[in-house]
């Protein structure tokens, strides 16, 4: 869910020179904030497949997004498995580039594992992850996706969002199945505050 899509040139044009010959001051770097969200498939061990949702925050960290990486929070939650498993994930990635395009991201993922039945008795602490019968699971997660441009270049409103895809793949090493998960998602995501 990156959001800083518009062809706008961020090069800060050369400071005039201060009238009493004191110091230049330059232009504040710009960061590009962005919220998102999604629906995302899940694969995981024994061909299971699963879908769910997700969201994102993010921002670049960097004047030019196109050149610069991106931090990104999530929080997923999908139901997975033959026997229906409730599995929230919650994630924070760095990604390269933050801007519009192909990226490639890594980053720290933790899970939460329960069975559906756990999920309906309790869902307040299955999703806030406190029930005391939550399976925890830490790892790390790989990924590669695709910023699409604007709805609407030059569109008040419309110009503030766009579609993102991305691949993932969430690796659990901690001894429970599976190890490995992989989601593919698909969702829209919004500029926070004015394009700049």
């Amino acid at each position: 869910m990156w959001i800083v899509l518009l062809p706008v040139s961020l090069a800060a044009e050369d400071p005039a020179p201060p009238p009493d010959g004191g110091i230049t001051l330059l232009p504040a770097p710009v960061t590009r904030v962005w919220l998102g969200a999604g629906l995302s498939g899940a694969w995981g061990a024994a061909d299971a497949l699963g879908g769910g949702a997700e969201v994102r925050a993010g921002a670049s960290m960097g004047r030019d997004p196109q050149r610069s990486p991106g931090l990104e929070a999530r929080v997923r939650e999908v139901l997975h498995g033959p026997d229906i498993r409730q599995v929230g994930g919650i994630g924070l990635v760095v990604r390269y580039p933050a801007g519009i395009g192909p990226y490639g991201g890594i980053g720290f993922a933790h899970h939460h594992d329960a069975p559906i039945a756990l999920t309906l008795d309790h869902p307040v602490g299955v999703l806030a992850g406190t029930d005391p019968d939550l399976t925890h699971r830490t790892g790390f997660s790989l990924e590669a996706g695709w910023d699409f441009p604007t709805f609407a270049p030059g569109v008040d409103t419309l110009e503030r969002f766009a579609l993102y895809t991305e691949l993932s793949a969430v690796v659990l090493p901690d001894g429970h199945a599976p190890v490995f998960y992989t989601f593919l998602s698909i969702g829209v995501r919004g500029a926070v505050g004015p394009i700049r």
